[in-house]
């Protein structure tokens, strides 16, 4: 996948004349992160009671897409749909890994062979062995830096295997869904763009991971923004507002965007992507924490800004070195998603 990234991938996005300024650059600056498979560990293991009897399915457990389970099942057993129930208990965490409804399928095949109710949980070494894991990825991002030092070129090559290779044939490319979060979706105001999806097969099952490709990609990019700002001796924050440029929405028909870019399901023009907003929450969130404040030495504040299912979040970190392991004292995180129903359900998940 390393080797991957450092080719030229399958464009996904293209702005004004991506090569023109890499072939003009005063210099290239680039950076590649790597990210290992994830288990998702929810509390609970996964757990299911079933009880197969006379023709009928009845099955208790926490089930995050019980409809899919009552086709997946049925079908398994060989009962029409009509003839299974399922009962959704409290998850116990999910994260998307309990979607997936394999554990309450074994215990309803073993009721059936056994023509009583059988209870199924996993033990934790079998959760972590036979996880829907979040998938690995590598991301290769590379700028292209003028004499002055301004952005004139941005290419970014994400290499991650594709979840949908665990429900149809592996094309080792990722497909629509997956391309928007962090990737084509890139709200810097540079003029020449190449966003770009190396090839990866799948060597294991891969699933939904809550917030799914945003989890490399967010930190992948704003890493490399903190790197590059580092390396241009510019403060962060300046960089990060320079870089998102006037206050605008993005408009994927004039951008290079793909025709089959998703917005998460919501429409563009009432959803766009706004980098006023996207501003917003990163002064807010710098501005909460004191940003710019002198230091002692062993810490140092950091910033991350995304835009993930139609919110936008940011955050400013704290860390601290302490007897050389590192510690965070405190976050700063600002979010703005819109009209808030429930205020503090959104706070205990920030």
């Amino acid at each position: 996948m390393r080797a991957t990234a450092k080719k030229p991938g399958k464009v996904i996005r293209a702005e004004g004349q991506p090569k023109v300024p890499f072939e003009k650059a005063a210099r290239v600056f680039g950076r590649e992160y790597g990210q290992a498979h994830m288990a998702h560990a929810p509390m609970e293991p996964p757990v299911a009671v079933a009880d197969v009897r006379n023709g009928k399915a009845e099955i208790w457990g926490p089930l995050q897409s019980p409809y899919r389970a009552r086709q997946e099942i049925a079908k398994i057993i060989g009962l029409d749909v009509e003839n299974v129930t399922i009962n959704v208990t409290l998850l116990g965490g999910g994260f998307g890994r309990k979607s997936v409804p394999d554990f309450a399928a074994e215990a309803a095949i073993l009721s059936q062979k056994v023509g009583a109710p059988i209870k199924v949980q996993w033990p934790r070494e079998d959760d972590i062995q036979h996880s829907m894991y979040h998938t690995t990825a590598v991301e290769r991002l590379e700028v292209a830096l003028d004499a002055d030092n301004q952005v004139t070129g941005w290419r970014h090559n994400s290499v991650a295997p594709s979840l949908l290779s665990t429900f149809a044939p592996d094309s080792g490319h990722q497909f629509f869904i997956e391309h928007v979060q962090g990737h084509v979706d890139m709200p810097f105001d540079i003029p020449h763009v190449s966003i770009e999806n190396g090839p990866a097969l799948a060597h294991t099952r891969i699933g939904w991971f809550r917030s799914v490709s945003n989890v490399h990609r967010a930190w992948a990019v704003q890493t490399f923004i903190s790197e590059l700002a580092a390396e241009l001796g510019q403060d962060e924050l300046d960089l990060q507002l320079r870089l998102l440029g006037a206050d605008r929405h993005l408009q994927p028909s004039k951008q290079g965007f793909p025709k089959d870019f998703w917005n998460y399901g919501e429409d563009g023009e009432a959803y766009p992507i706004d980098t006023k907003r996207i501003k917003n929450v990163l002064r807010r969130a710098a501005k909460e924490a004191d940003w710019g404040r002198p230091m002692p030495t062993g810490e140092g504040l950091g910033l991350v800004v995304h835009r993930s299912f139609v919110s936008y979040v940011a955050s400013c970190v704290h860390v601290k070195i302490v007897d050389g392991q590192v510690t965070v004292p405190t976050v700063h995180t600002a979010i703005d998603c819109g009209f808030a129903a429930n205020p503090e359900r959104i706070r205990s998940q920030v």
